[in-house]
């Protein structure tokens, strides 16, 4: 998964258009696995839906199925 590093250090525009933080991952803090991506993409949808997989404030449950398929996905792949 680790295909797009130059295109994510060098250009900004294309790790905002991809939903990636301000900055890579790689030697300037902590990479974000590919489960830490799903959640971004899927907790509007559980927002939505009033999935129990989140509390109050919207965070993830760290008890829930979704949390333990999140850092099973972040264990296996890094992008």
């Amino acid at each position: 998964m680790r295909g797009h590093c130059r295109t994510c250090r060098e250009d900004a525009a294309w790790r905002a258009s991809v939903g990636l933080p301000d900055e890579c991952g790689d030697e300037r803090g902590p990479q974000m696995g590919l489960g830490d991506f799903v959640e971004r993409l899927a907790k509007p949808i559980a927002k939505a839906l009033g999935m129990k997989c989140l509390d109050e404030a919207g965070k993830l449950r760290p008890e829930s199925p979704c949390a333990k398929r999140r850092n099973a996905l972040n264990r296996r792949f890094h992008l």
